[in-house]
């Protein structure tokens, strides 16, 4: 991938991250604890579940970054085909 495409692939995140802070800011409190389009899950669950994913990523990316290509500390390595989201999902 190009540094140009990057770079625009970096900011539409960041837009999107963006737009959907405002969003869950305007959230009133009972409004977190109404279903979601998840069946089984609340507004509330679904935004945590998100959190735990972005700061997940983000930490496997800087270790990445640093040489590091280790599970997260505490987590066995994973075998050929399993998922690390499976336990979540």
């Amino acid at each position: 991938m190009s540094t140009t495409a990057m770079t625009e692939v970096i900011e539409l995140i960041s837009a999107e991250a963006s737009q959907l802070q405002d969003f869950l800011a305007g959230l009133h409190p009972e409004e977190w604890s109404r279903p979601s389009a998840c069946a089984g899950w609340t507004v509330g669950d679904v935004v945590a579940h998100l959190t735990q994913g972005a700061r997940t990523w983000s930490e496997a990316i800087t270790r990445a970054r640093a040489g590091d290509s280790n599970p997260p500390p505490g987590q066995p390595p994973l075998r050929p085909g399993e998922r690390g989201s499976a336990a979540t999902a």
